[in-house]
């Protein structure tokens, strides 16, 4: 989706409204596909005790 209205968003890169992210990613579907992968990972990372100093699994209090 293109940002039509010609405001000036700081928060988006020019001429689309993907927000302005680390990874200098100016494609939706791209961005989104991405943002998806990161995220199995950590989620990944977390239940296996990798970030943390505990288990986060379905016993968990």
């Amino acid at each position: 989706m293109k940002n039509v209205n010609n405001l000036k968003d700081p928060y988006v890169y020019p001429c689309t409204d993907v927000l302005k992210n680390k990874l200098n990613i100016r494609g939706y579907e791209r961005l989104e596909y991405v943002e998806k992968e990161i995220i199995s990972v950590r989620l990944h990372d977390i239940v296996e005790g990798i970030l943390t100093d505990v288990l986060f699994d379905i016993l968990h209090k």
